[in-house]
């Protein structure tokens, strides 16, 4: 948690999204078959994250669903990739398809995959997997250092549309960071730059428009973050 020390400065509470806002997001931008899967997934992720809350106090379920519209807001949609964004976080909070520092990462990965491709579709499941961060299990998974190698080689290597699902997720933990305590904000933007950036630049070519947005607003909100630590530290000297 934020210590009080960083929480002199009131916070506005974080934005938050509804149902209808998806609904009126895709629009007819998505036919009535991708309705059915993106709204089915928001009710399994409002359900499953249902215990959940976010640093700031609203529900988990906001921060995939604000994901979700990024992308719908610049046309963006892909079912497959929107499914994946609103159940991104699933596998590895709630347990749903096992508990991955019990099992071995390989089973871990084999439930997602079973699991999304029976709920949804195989495309889904390969974004799905491509999303999960491994845990160390001391199975096949034995160091912190080996987890997020293979997260980022699993992003590096899996659909570009993972890589657009990370790259809006990210964007709303980048325009949130202020609810976090200045460690947590600098080992974030630490990782968003030095290994999630390059591997962001892969959905370029892919998605030129869309994807260059979505980076660009991720630095400035970067930037913003970066700025705001020196003065948060002298505001609590003051104190």
């Amino acid at each position: 948690m934020t210590s009080q020390a960083e929480r002199i400065r009131p916070l506005q509470p974080e934005r938050t999204y509804t149902m209808a806002d998806l609904v009126h997001a895709m629009g007819e931008k998505v036919d009535a078959a991708g309705k059915i899967k993106i709204i089915s997934a928001l009710t399994m992720a409002t359900t499953l994250h249902a215990t959940e809350r976010r640093e700031s106090g609203a529900p988990f379920v906001q921060h995939p669903l604000a994901a979700a519209l990024y992308l719908l807001s610049l046309g963006y949609s892909d079912v497959p990739t929107l499914v994946g964004t609103l159940t991104h976080d699933i596998p590895e909070n709630t347990m749903a398809f096992g508990n991955p520092r019990a099992i071995s990462h390989a089973q871990w990965m084999e439930n997602i995959c079973l699991g999304f491709s029976k709920g949804f579709d195989a495309q889904t499941a390969d974004i799905a997997i491509a999303l999960q961060r491994p845990k160390v299990n001391n199975i096949d998974v034995y160091t912190k250092e080996q987890a997020d190698a293979l997260f980022a080689a699993k992003l590096e290597d899996g659909p570009v549309e993972a890589v657009m699902a990370k790259l809006a997720e990210r964007l709303h933990n980048a325009r949130t960071l202020e609810y976090l305590s200045i460690a947590k904000q600098r080992l974030i933007v630490r990782e968003t730059e030095k290994v999630l950036f390059p591997i962001f630049t892969r959905a370029i070519k892919a998605y030129p428009a869309e994807a260059k947005y979505l980076m660009d607003e991720m630095r400035k909100a970067l930037a913003k973050a970066k700025s705001s630590w020196g003065e948060l530290i002298a505001e609590i000297d003051r104190h």
